[in-house]
């Protein structure tokens, strides 16, 4: 019995077709995927060691803790409320652009990554600007 010879130099895969394939997904993705959400936080890292820092004439110390917390002047409150409190405790108005008003972010023992960039997207969008990170004292 005489079994049929398969031709094997007669089967080729078309790369055309999977070229067509992957620029339609990427024509897709390019269509569906969304900018707008991305935003950019500025953070300027300082620490105590430098000597030659130039202070403005208002600052003030936040210490962040957990759970979207924020302590000021022993107090604690939810860090998008506690602009109110800077403001009375400096008289001063964050948004009275003339004074350089610097606030100084410390985080906790327990502080954790997340919960620091929770605090500085509370400030800003509560409008306080001149939001740094401090470490030691």
């Amino acid at each position: 019995m005489r079994l049929p010879q398969q031709n094997s130099a007669g089967l080729s895969i078309g790369l055309t077709p999977l070229i067509d394939v992957v620029f339609i997904l990427l024509i897709f993705f390019m269509l569906v995927t969304n900018f707008d959400g991305l935003r950019l936080i500025d953070l300027s890292v300082t620490s105590g060691k430098s000597s030659a820092v130039i202070t403005p004439k208002k600052t003030a110390t936040l210490h962040v803790l957990t759970n979207g917390e924020c302590l000021f002047k022993q107090i604690t409150r939810p860090c998008s409320k506690v602009r109110t409190d800077i403001e009375e405790a400096l008289s001063i108005s964050f948004s009275n652009t003339e004074q350089p008003i610097n606030l100084y972010l410390k985080p906790g023992e327990r502080t954790k990554l997340q919960d620091m960039l929770d605090a500085i997207d509370a400030l800003s969008t509560s409008g306080i600007q001149n939001v740094l990170l401090a470490e030691g004292d």
